[in-house]
């Protein structure tokens, strides 16, 4: 595992939650498909981030992470399982994770 700083992973049911301690984290694939469930189009949740999403009233926003080329973005909850990279597949922008 090739780390700058902690990853720490605690699973709830099917889901992962991950806590990013540090600096950051190079890009591991192999890492990311243990610690989080993969969609179809191999696309990491990262689990629920404590917010509602804007684009849908009663879903929360998940943090979503291509296994691909590593980029982070949001999700509603109610498209998590449909999400495409928004990078490098074509999908449609994420949501703000701040």
């Amino acid at each position: 595992m090739q780390c700058v700083g902690t990853i720490t992973s605690v699973l709830d049911g099917n889901k992962a939650k991950v806590d990013w301690e540090g600096a950051g984290l190079k890009w591991d694939t192999a890492l990311l498909r243990d610690i989080a469930p993969l969609n179809a189009h191999d696309q990491a949740d990262l689990g629920p981030i404590g917010r509602r999403s804007d684009s849908h009233p009663f879903a929360s926003l998940h943090k979503m992470q291509c296994t691909i080329c590593g980029m982070a973005y949001g999700a509603n909850s109610c498209d998590v399982h449909l999400r495409k990279c928004p990078n490098c597949h074509g999908g449609q922008p994420g949501e703000p994770l701040e």
